[in-house]
């Protein structure tokens, strides 16, 4: 049986989260109904599936440094849960319905719960999965709101026995990491409603922007000013600021943002003066109400550049008065697609992702 690898467990996980984005109350027609159960025979851990593509890229044996210690703990593992194709119809025909101005069910979001009893397992198949990894000697085995994620933690060794593939440590490029060698199995049982595993690696994914450095300061007033305009020997380059993002996108004059909010997601903290510096530098007013929430249970800062263009970026409005105020879910453990959400000045909610 081949079981979707790590792109479509990421896809997925984008897809639900558009789908709950928004409290509201239940559309219309995703009435209740019996889940249909997946899990129809009892646990063998003798007849055992392999799910495909959930080894890294960068797990390769000129990279291995051996094999990692039994007792070293391995935290907020993920398993992605499946859904039946029924339901799976069901959530694609209700997506396209949360857009359409002519459906009843136009802009009828969903909350988390009420996403995880219309297209989540049934609670007998989230049962069965819960008691499978506590019997492997995990623990804090917890179900998400939206029913599509159990996280879990364990050891180097619990990982070995409930998932039949060693875990080693890997040099690349001078950082050392960890990973799974090879495609992680579960018993056959459990496979019509356990989409992947996400995931048994440290390799985070890194920022695709690219650092120009170039400033110019004013030798009177000590003032800095970004050079927008350069010329190397490939040619001549135009930089964006606000007013011209503004003007690209026709932000109308009158849309200063007032009672709108953003939401954005990602994997690392930010420095809140950073955003400061670049409104001041552009002779905008400062970010307001700005509150940051973490999963981690450790403050942590990884490489922040992708975080922070999204923060100075965000209510770029052309009056650029009454910036939105800003909330950053900030989870560093999990190598997450970054997503950020926006609710501009209509009622409607979109949702942007840069795919890895």
């Amino acid at each position: 049986m081949k079981i979707s690898g790590t792109k479509k467990l990421q896809a997925l996980c984008v897809m639900a989260a558009v789908a709950v984005v928004c409290a509201a109350a239940l559309a219309p027609r995703a009435s209740a109904q019996a889940t249909k159960r997946l899990v129809t025979q009892g646990v063998d851990e003798s007849h055992r599936v392999t799910l495909r593509g959930n080894v890294h890229p960068m797990a390769r044996s000129e990279f291995d440094r051996g094999t990692v210690n039994d007792a070293q703990p391995v935290n907020r593992i993920y398993l992605l849960l499946n859904r039946s194709t029924e339901q799976q119809a069901a959530l694609d025909k209700l997506m396209l319905e949360q857009v359409d101005a002519s459906s009843p069910n136009f802009h009828k979001w969903l909350t988390p719960e009420q996403y995880g009893t219309h297209f989540g397992p049934s609670d007998e198949d989230v049962q069965a999965v819960k008691s499978w990894l506590s019997a492997q000697g995990f623990t804090g085995v917890k179900i998400s709101a939206g029913k599509t994620i159990v996280e879990f933690n364990g050891t180097v060794g619990s990982v070995r026995k409930a998932f039949q593939t060693d875990l080693h440590k890997y040099m690349v490029r001078g950082e050392e990491h960890f990973a799974n060698v090879s495609d992680p199995q579960i018993p056959s049982a459990l496979a019509p409603v356990v989409m992947g595993v996400v995931s048994l690696h440290n390799f985070r994914k890194q920022s695709h922007i690219k650092r120009f450095g170039k400033f110019r300061r004013d030798l009177t007033t000590g003032e800095i000013r970004p050079l927008f305009t350069f010329t190397d020997v490939n040619g001549t380059f135009f930089g964006m600021g606000p007013a011209d993002f503004a003007k690209i996108y026709n932000i109308p004059s009158g849309a200063d943002g007032t009672g709108q909010s953003i939401a954005i997601v990602g994997r690392s903290n930010i420095n809140i003066q950073d955003v400061i510096d670049f409104r001041n530098m552009f002779g905008l007013t400062p970010a307001n109400n700005v509150t940051v929430f973490s999963t981690a249970r450790t403050p942590a800062w990884f490489p922040a550049t992708k975080a922070k263009q999204i923060w100075t970026w965000n209510g770029l409005e052309q009056s650029h008065r009454r910036p939105r105020s800003c909330l950053l879910c900030r989870n560093p453990s999990r190598p997450m697609p970054w997503t950020a959400w926006t609710r501009p000045q209509s009622t409607s909610w979109t949702t942007t992702s840069r795919p890895s």
